[in-house]
């Protein structure tokens, strides 16, 4: 047996070859329509795979590939504020530097972290999460975590493996502490995100087990995440499929360009 992502074209043109797709396999995710196309991620025996290709209205088969959590990469210096000798300018802090570029103290741009969780994973959040997600760092003010869905096993979209915390303090963690350990030896805070007044939202997609479960469309997450006020989502994670343009590609695509397909307009 393999487990592929079958194409078809949508509507009447794939009907038939829709249906017995699915006579000859077993189904692994609910089909997802992506532009003029079906993808459906499905169980079949081998040898079935040449008899697939061969039905009309079938434009492509992939062999799937389960993503994994992949490391991220820092944009250490995004502002660009270097000195001659390319080293980072401290100046009044990174955090007076975005608000004399009219970045707000609340600023209301939403980041969605898609990932395995994030903090502890409720909304309104509970006592002892993480001070970083605060407004000003300040665990007595709101919390700027605006909501967290989870479509995985798990009872909730707490963050078990430490990845997607991570992830999104880099974006958007939040700190003016002044203690030896909370700075460098230069006066650069550790903990300060990119966007450290932005507002963030939990997306779940990894369970505690560390394993890729996603039963809805992707469609259906990032259309929630936008009625939420998401309009930036990090996604550090991905497969193994060596830079291949798989159908995961396919619907972040679409997703860039349309975060609710479902929605007119």
């Amino acid at each position: 047996e393999a487990q592929v992502v079958v194409s078809t074209v949508a509507g009447r043109a794939g009907n038939a070859a829709r249906a017995e797709i699915a006579r000859l396999s077993t189904p692994r995710a609910e089909a997802t329509k992506v532009a003029g196309f079906v993808n459906q991620r499905v169980m079949v025996d081998a040898k079935n795979i040449d008899v697939i290709a061969e039905l009309g209205g079938v434009v492509a088969i992939e062999p799937w590939v389960e993503p994994k959590l992949l490391d991220e990469r820092a944009a250490t210096i995004v502002a660009g504020r270097l000195d001659a000798g390319f080293s980072p300018v401290l100046g009044n802090g990174y955090k007076r530097f975005l608000q004399q570029n009219g970045i707000k103290a609340n600023n209301p741009i939403v980041i969605d972290i898609t990932d395995e969780g994030l903090d502890k994973g409720v909304v309104p959040v509970p006592a002892g999460s993480h001070p970083a997600f605060f407004q000003r760092g300040d665990t007595s003010a709101a919390s700027r975590i605006l909501y967290a869905q989870n479509p995985t096993v798990d009872s909730n979209a707490r963050e078990c493996g430490g990845h997607g915390t991570n992830v999104g303090s880099i974006a958007a963690g939040y700190s003016d502490l002044t203690g030896a350990g909370d700075h460098d030896a230069e006066g650069f805070h550790y903990a300060l995100g990119i966007s450290p007044f932005a507002h963030l939202g939990a997306t779940k997609i990894f369970n505690c087990a560390g394993n890729f479960d996603v039963p809805v469309p992707f469609s259906t997450l990032r259309s929630f995440s936008y009625s939420q006020g998401g309009r930036i989502a990090n996604n550090s994670w991905g497969a193994s499929v060596g830079g291949a343009y798989n159908t995961n590609s396919q619907i972040f695509d679409g997703l860039v360009r349309d975060a609710q397909p479902g929605v007119n307009g």
